[in-house]
């Protein structure tokens, strides 16, 4: 999926995709042992949501910042 040579999109991309995964991994992490803290679930809601777009602005970044190689053309 990603063969090619890798621009500056495609590091930014990936920069982007593990910090929002690093994010969500923190969030469910804190209200799966933490149950208890209810208030705080109802208001993680709209953070969840944004960082699902961040990981799906991230692969886009990536995906659109590889450069195909050209086959060289027999004749």
């Amino acid at each position: 999926m990603f063969e090619g040579k890798k621009t500056i999109v495609f590091w930014i991309g990936l920069l982007v995709l593990c910090s929002a995964s690093l994010f969500l991994y923190s969030i469910f992490w804190t209200l799966f042992f933490y149950p208890s803290l209810y208030s705080m679930s109802m208001s993680a809601a709209p953070v969840v949501v944004g960082g699902f777009f961040l990981i799906l602005t991230g692969l886009i970044l990536m995906k659109s910042g590889v450069k195909k190689q050209k086959s060289p053309t027999v004749f």
